[in-house]
């Protein structure tokens, strides 16, 4: 009689460079998830979009365009920056479905989720997840927890997600969790994630994934007593 070879649990988390806050969501995911799965939970599937496993020496430049604006604080040229997404979008959709492909190729197993904190290229990620689903029988599907808070200005993550969800098949492999739309706005919350985002499964009643390190109140109070701070 075969013995079957049991095998840690294994997540997938894809995130950008750009700015800070893909990488501080991502982390606070990773450490909600461990703390769900326990410490046999395998995450050093850590894929930076912009990195030199998927966009290389054209996420570079993104990266440094992005970062030099913010620290100039030219909010024209961020906005401007935001605007022309679509134009990557469509540029770069080969080279990341087919590095991303690649990557969960190579997985010897089927990972307990799919973790993204950005939306860039998002229907070339998830367009991979379902041809490797249909290789290997899988089920893999997409949690996309968005950094920005939603309002019709902080916009430039919504035509990635109308991508995927205009796309019934790749709709159902995706779920986005946010916190609430502002309010105001005019349209109650299922009315705004309807309009901007498209039929997409959406949880908005979780906790921020917050760092543990912001939650210890104790030391944090402790570095914010201090007068250099």
């Amino acid at each position: 009689m075969t013995q079957v070879q049991s095998h840690d649990p294994i997540g997938v988390f894809f995130w950008a460079r750009s700015g800070n806050g893909h990488r501080t969501a991502k982390e606070g995911v990773k450490q909600q998830k461990i703390a769900e799965y326990g410490p046999q939970l395998d995450t050093s599937r850590d894929y930076d979009i912009t990195g030199d496993k998927v966009l290389g020496h054209f996420g570079e430049m993104g990266v440094k365009a992005w970062d030099d604006a913010q620290k100039r604080g030219d909010l024209k040229f961020l906005e401007q920056y935001s605007s022309w997404g679509w134009i990557g979008e469509i540029i770069f959709y080969p080279l990341v479905y087919f590095k991303v492909k690649w990557l969960l190729q190579e997985l010897k197993q089927e990972p307990e989720f799919i973790v993204s904190t950005q939306a860039f290229c998002l229907k070339a990620i998830v367009h991979a997840m379902q041809t490797v689903n249909k290789e290997r029988k899988w089920q893999m599907h997409m949690d996309l927890h968005l950094a920005d808070l939603p309002s019709k200005k902080m916009a430039h993550f919504f035509p990635s997600i109308r991508s995927v969800t205009s796309d019934k098949h790749l709709g159902k492999l995706l779920t986005l969790h946010a916190a609430p739309p502002r309010q105001g706005l005019g349209l109650s919350e299922r009315e705004f994630w309807h309009k901007y985002c498209g039929k997409v499964n959406v949880v908005t009643n979780e906790p921020f994934p917050i760092r543990e390190a912001f939650l210890n109140e104790k030391k944090l109070k402790e570095k914010l007593e201090k007068p250099v701070v």
